[in-house]
């Protein structure tokens, strides 16, 4: 392809328009998804929705490790390279990610024998096996799939999230009413990853070739070297809440918690499938970076908080909605996840921007941070409080790495830290007020609209986010003359 052969000079308007492409791909996968688990909650029980949630996180925790840091690795790199080089490095990462997958494959037969003696749970014990065929085609779709990003196909990108969304929430849709429960879902999850996998071989950007260039391959690595340790540690961090709550309490109390985490995860979730565009985009816009971070910043911490203070809002109608009244239990957690999710993202948004800058040291510096916090917390709080002491662990762990990311981001300008901390304080201050009120006090729903009404005027007042900024985003995403 000519934009191949040459240097490229992609605007903002592009990757922002990859954005809205990619997200609404991903907006249809979540709408996918609570469709299976608004279903599935009525259908199983709580300890068949546990175990559910449980083989989601090992296939999910398994892709995650098994990638070595090569995912982002390839975004980082085919983003900037071009022409040859291009698909050498493509061939290169897609030949070492197949032997990866291989191995991890081979290995998790032991690891699975030993978590069936760990969690003694006898419909656990029964499912495991799922794991390793959903992990591994989990992996070799991800692996695919991160080429589309990396060849600025974005809408290819997109339409490959709404396939594999919507064959599996077909498929689960369809099993669950026959009868098959979480046997069916367990099925649906492994033949559409399945399918998917085959979809995406047929599309895929460049010819694929085995190649094994060790010099190539040493430099690829150096670099994911940093961002693996970094992925290990998040993944780590993010699923030791569910191993510590179903060691304690078991499968049932992974479907309160689960249902609590699936609004506010939706949102990262979004994120998530934005992420590779941001670090497409930060990986070739490098000057002036810290400067237009501080206003990305304040831009994006008003719209979380926003999405946010809704979730407080609403939480409890959304929960019986989705969910039905068993799960109110989990709305109290649902509202501290909430305000969780709105300083998490900004936390991850830096994070990127330090892969972008090529500061991958400092971002695992910042990992390291986070895993250590995250290990105490966890462990004072979960065992004694459950899922509401997961929820808050997290928001204080979120909360400390952001000042750490902030850091690390702005070196020694100091002037740049405080606009950052100005720019996230403008919104995630009034959120935790808003959030305390609901804690404390019972609304009425007209009364709940008047005071979210009042909140988003404070964050209006405070320009946490202008109508301005909404113009802007509009404008860049829609018209292609806006650079």
């Amino acid at each position: 392809m000519l934009e191949d052969t040459a240097k490229t000079k992609y605007s903002k308007s592009h990757f922002l328009r990859g954005m809205v492409w990619t997200s609404w791909g991903n907006v249809i996968a979540i709408a996918t998804g609570i469709i299976t688990v608004v279903l599935a909650s009525r259908i199983l029980n709580k300890e068949e929705l546990g175990v559910y949630f449980l083989i989601l996180m090992l296939g999910n925790f398994v892709s995650v490790v098994g990638d070595f840091g090569l995912r982002t690795t390839s975004i980082k790199f085919l983003s900037s390279a071009h022409g040859e080089e291009k698909t050498h490095i493509a061939n290169s990462l897609l030949s070492m990610q197949f032997l990866q997958i291989v191995f991890i494959g081979v290995i998790l037969v032991p690891i699975l024998i030993v978590l069936k003696k760990f969690w003694t749970s006898e419909l656990f014990g029964a499912s495991v096996w799922y794991v390793i065929p959903f992990a591994v085609f989990q992996m070799v779709n991800n692996a695919l799939s991160t080429a589309f990003v990396g060849y600025h196909k974005f809408k290819t990108f997109s339409m490959l999230i709404i396939c594999l969304a919507v064959l599996r929430m077909v498929m689960s849709v369809t099993l669950l009413l026959l009868g098959y429960k979480l046997d069916g879902l367990m099925w649906s999850l492994i033949f559409s990853t399945f399918l998917s996998c085959i979809i995406i071989w047929q599309v895929l950007p460049f010819n694929f070739t085995l190649t094994f260039n060790l010099l190539r391959i040493r430099q690829l690595l150096k670099f994911g070297s940093w961002v693996y340790g970094s992925s290990v540690i998040s993944i780590v961090m993010a699923r030791a809440a569910e191993v510590i709550l179903v060691t304690c309490a078991g499968p049932a109390v992974i479907a309160i918690y689960g249902n609590a985490m699936r609004i506010p995860n939706l949102l990262l979730r979004l994120f998530e499938s934005i992420r590779p565009i941001i670090l497409s985009y930060v990986s070739i816009e490098q000057k002036n970076y810290q400067q237009a971070t501080i206003n990305s910043i304040r831009i994006l911490s008003g719209l979380l908080s926003v999405f946010a203070a809704f979730l407080i809002t609403f939480g409890e109608q959304l929960t019986i909605l989705l969910f039905s009244e068993k799960y109110l239990e989990s709305v109290p957690i649902l509202r501290v996840l909430a305000f969780w999710i709105s300083i998490s993202i900004v936390n991850y948004f830096l994070v990127l921007s330090l892969i972008g800058a090529n500061q991958v040291r400092r971002m695992f510096f910042v990992s390291l941070t986070q895993f250590a916090v995250t290990i105490v917390t966890y462990l004072a709080l979960i065992p004694k409080y459950g899922a509401m002491g997961a929820a808050v662990s997290m928001t204080i762990v979120a909360g400390i790495c952001d000042i750490v990311s902030i850091a690390m981001f702005a070196g020694r300008k100091v002037k740049v830290a405080i606009g950052l901390i100005l720019a996230m304080s403008r919104s995630a201050i009034p959120l935790f007020i808003y959030l305390m009120i609901f804690r404390f006090f019972d609304f009425s729903m007209v009364g709940a609209i008047v005071l979210l009404t009042s909140f988003l005027v404070v964050l209006r007042l405070l320009n946490a986010l202008t109508i301005k900024d909404i113009k802007m985003l509009y404008l860049h995403t829609f018209y292609k003359r806006v650079t």
